[in-house]
């Protein structure tokens, strides 16, 4: 996996805003594009893809929240790939 992949992860996993969404952990799987799990206390964060340049999440939250780092943007309603 790129090193770039990983200082995205590192990036994401030390987000407080992430952390106050209830996602509490980011794990990655080598990979061209690495999928990666997340953890949320709620169970409303599914499986994401991880290249050298973002992180995606598939998500489901009650409150529309914005994380700037590693670009990632959490939305509301349903299930979308951000």
């Amino acid at each position: 996996m790129p090193a770039a992949t990983f200082l995205a992860l590192a990036l994401v996993t030390a987000s407080s805003s992430l952390h106050g969404a209830g996602i509490f952990s980011v794990d990655a799987q080598q990979s061209a594009n690495a999928m990666i799990a997340t953890g949320s206390k709620d169970w409303t964060v599914a499986l994401s893809i991880a290249t050298s340049s973002c992180v995606q999440l598939y998500v489901m939250l009650l409150n529309a929240i914005s994380v700037a780092s590693g670009g990632i943007v959490l939305m509301n309603a349903a299930w979308r790939h951000v």
